[in-house]
């Protein structure tokens, strides 16, 4: 059996954004959303290593250059199966992989196709999470300061973010909007530089936390979902980009030394009540949208204990501490182990039609 691993690296995907008119500070700042297929190089010989010990032979390659991938995976498709570290259909390519994949006949490693495209839009994912009865704060979708729909109800405070971009992209310290009107500009400001719609929603007291799954061996009833809280070093009550920045060494997006970053808490052991509510969550969306494999979600944990669902991810970054925690707490395994063991047991399940 073999394995194809396909990671977008932003040095490429920066330079197709300033071919499209993005300028230069603002392309290699959506491309760090794709940083983590660098930290993947680091640590491809492990994971081949590990994967080879499994009985699989395996390529890690970029997806947007498909001359160091696609004739290998043609020769046998039917034997290989394909995890697209990377996702997306907007800015990044790597979900246009997974439907490449599907078209020839491999198996996919993570989500059915229809969750790559779903995960990418959160106004439709708050549409279908809502739905399915889970909790998801009320918004609004505007464009460039207009509103795409009715605006919503409430005197605010508002929590402003772009709608198709992740990685706390368009994330600012302040993101959190007084008034309608001052959530307008935030739009305006997500549009000129994003080229992006925003999402407007009553801001929500409480704690971000963050749902890391993988299935390394059978897990049926997904028991093995793990929630944390992320605890920021900063007073402003939610993650910032430059938080981002500070979790990896960076500097901020001014150039200055980026303050804050995050720890994790395991609800687990510090509040199983809101751990169990939330996974509860999570395996309605699951098997509502077909999450499998490997997934996460962002959660914003009210201060009465509702879980309020922001969004999700087919494609969680892998080589960060927050999954490499969940890997050790939950499996007791590192990274190159837990993706031996995952891919080899999807390789050993029933084939998609």
């Amino acid at each position: 059996m073999r394995a194809l691993i396909l990671a977008e690296r932003p040095d490429g995907c920066a330079a197709r954004l300033r071919a499209a008119g993005f300028i230069s500070d603002v392309a290699e700042e959506i491309a760090f959303y794709l940083d983590q297929a660098n930290d993947l190089a680091a640590e491809a010989p492990a994971i081949l290593d590990a994967l080879s010990a499994a009985g699989i032979e395996a390529r890690i390659a970029d997806p947007t250059v498909p001359e160091a991938w696609l004739d290998w995976l043609r020769e046998r498709p039917a034997d290989t199966i394909v995890w697209a570290v990377t996702d997306g259909v907007r800015y990044y390519r790597g979900s246009g992989a997974v439907g490449m994949a599907r078209l020839l006949g491999a198996r996919v490693f993570g989500s059915g196709v229809q969750a790559y495209a779903l995960a990418q839009d959160k106004a439709k994912t708050g549409a279908v999470a809502r739905s399915l009865g889970m909790s998801v704060p009320a918004f609004g979708l505007m464009r460039d300061g207009r509103w795409l729909t009715p605006p919503p109800a409430g005197e605010g405070p508002w929590f402003v973010k772009p709608n198709t971009l992740g990685a706390k992209l368009g994330i600012w310290d302040d993101s959190r909007a007084a008034s309608l009107d001052a959530a307008s500009e935030l739009s305006r400001r997500i549009f000129s530089r994003y080229r992006d719609d925003a999402i407007v929603q009553p801001f929500i007291p409480g704690a971000d936390v963050r749902v890391s799954y993988m299935a390394v061996a059978e897990d049926p009833a997904l028991e093995r979902i793990g929630a944390y809280r992320l605890a920021t070093a900063t007073a402003r009550d939610f993650v910032t980009l430059d938080d981002s920045y500070a979790l990896v060494g960076l500097p901020g997006a001014d150039g200055r030394p980026a303050d804050g970053g995050a720890d994790l808490i395991d609800l687990a052991g510090h509040d199983p009540a809101a751990r169990t509510r939330i996974s509860e969550s999570a395996r309605v969306l699951a098997e509502a949208v077909g999450l499998r494999d490997l997934f996460s979600l962002d959660i914003r944990l009210g201060a009465d204990g509702t879980p309020w669902l922001l969004e999700f991810e087919v494609s969680p970054a892998v080589t960060i501490f927050d999954v490499k925690r969940y890997l050790r707490d939950y499996w007791s395994l590192d990274l190159p182990q837990a993706v031996a063991g995952a891919l080899t047991r999807r390789l050993g399940a029933s084939p998609e039609p």
